[in-house]
């Protein structure tokens, strides 16, 4: 997480109705104060006595168990955080994986990407502008992210050449920010080709290309698929179709994620006491395709 991020939605939209975010801050907060937020959600409604912190998940496997719900139950074998050494498992009724999606990065594959001989580096690393002062960098994706380390790195005179696949942005970039198209390929000398044929061997290579979708922990018997930000087959993108409605996946990315989240857990909750909808109505769920504009 980087020193200046602040976020791109506004606090009347991230916070949870029960508990708004203070009046005096601005609508768009940085980072820090969403964790002071959070801190004193925890505080306010005494949530830290009943979370395991320092916890990593090993695994998540379904198993077949008289008492759990249809017949099903969840052993879930965790280490600890600290010591990395201590690994136990425990069997649960029910299991909500919300592990997030930012922290694989995803890298594209280009052709000779292995012949740059520069600095190579995802967003997940970049913390503050000052390292890249007076350097040439490419920048490769204009999303949320890229626009904003593009616009620091402008502030300690980078010369940044912000290469994406959108329509060339009409707004008004600062001096020394100029734009490509996606970089085609890697020359044998380290040179970027553009797919306009220009060419560049900036210092610095930088990913802004997001994360991939990741469940390192999940048994194969899951049934589960992932690809292209789409993780597939789930009822409504939150529950297997072959385990509901024992399990919930928040697999989705959100917009509003506070009130994404509680319309969620609300379902969960609703499903132990309502099955739901048969198999054919839930089949449409296998003709969706992620759409990207």
């Amino acid at each position: 997480m980087y020193r200046n991020l602040r976020t791109n939605i506004p606090k009347e939209v991230m916070s949870f109705p029960d508990f708004p975010f203070e009046k005096h801050l601005p609508s768009f907060v940085h980072h820090t104060e969403v964790r002071n937020y959070l801190e004193k959600y925890c505080d306010h409604f005494r949530l830290r006595d009943h979370i395991q912190f320092n916890t990593m998940v090993d695994s998540v496997k379904p198993v077949q168990e008289k008492r759990g719900w249809h017949g099903l139950a969840w052993d879930i074998t965790t280490t600890d955080g600290i010591s990395k050494t201590k690994s136990i498992t425990e069997r649960f009724d029910a299991v909500m994986v919300c592990n997030g999606h930012f922290y694989d990065p995803y890298i594209p594959a280009i052709p000779g990407l292995k012949n740059f001989t520069g600095m190579l580096m995802h967003s997940h690393d970049y913390r503050n502008p000052e390292p890249f002062s007076g350097k040439s960098v490419v920048l490769l994706g204009a999303g949320l992210s890229g626009l904003d380390i593009a616009m620091e790195l402008s502030s300690v005179d980078a010369q940044v050449i912000l290469s994406h696949r959108q329509r060339p942005l009409t707004c008004t970039l600062p001096k020394g920010v100029q734009q490509a198209p996606p970089v085609k390929r890697v020359l044998e000398d380290g040179m970027l080709q553009f797919q306009d044929g220009r060419l560049a061997k900036p210092e610095v290579f930088l990913f802004c290309t997001g994360y991939n979708f990741t469940f390192p922990f999940l048994d194969s018997k899951l049934g589960l698929h992932v690809q292209e930000h789409l993780v597939s087959p789930l009822y409504k993108f939150l529950m297997p179709r072959r385990f509901p409605p024992s399990s919930l996946w928040a697999s989705a990315e959100l917009s509003a994620p506070s009130l994404t989240s509680i319309a969620r857990s609300s379902l969960y909750s609703l499903s132990w006491m309502d099955p739901l909808p048969c198999h054919p109505v839930r089949r449409w769920n296998r003709m969706w395709r992620w759409i990207s504009p």
